[in-house]
């Protein structure tokens, strides 16, 4: 968006008046970014995006459990702190023969989640 009106997809060539504008950079999974800029004095802009991420906390008791992830394994072992971007998944611990419960984790922007399982 420049000024608040939906004008493009990026990336897009826009004609605009000169002087002082807003954009709006919007992305599902993404933050928000907004730049003021000057027309013509910035007549090429590019935007990075921050990907909306939490932290995820995982530890386990033997420790050295393999974390999966969706049924992916990760290449951390327990006890480990994982960055995800925001979303729902499928959580669980092996190590050996042993395996934690599945559960469904939900990370959020910013969110810090922890999970411990015990091994039996």
């Amino acid at each position: 968006m420049i000024d608040g009106v939906s004008r493009c997809t990026s990336p897009c060539d826009l004609p605009l008046t000169r002087g002082r504008h807003v954009a709006t950079i919007t992305l599902d999974g993404y933050r928000e970014a907004r730049r003021i800029f000057t027309v013509p004095d910035e007549s090429n802009m590019t935007i990075d995006l921050d990907r909306r991420m939490g932290t995820l906390s995982v530890s386990s008791a033997p420790p050295g459990a393999t974390i999966l992830i969706n049924g992916q394994a990760r290449s951390e072992k327990t006890p480990a702190v994982l960055k995800l971007p925001v979303g729902s998944y499928k959580l669980q611990v092996v190590k050996d023969q042993l395996r934690g419960d599945e559960e469904t984790i939900s990370i959020t922007d910013g969110g810090m989640s922890q999970r411990r399982y015990q091994l039996e």
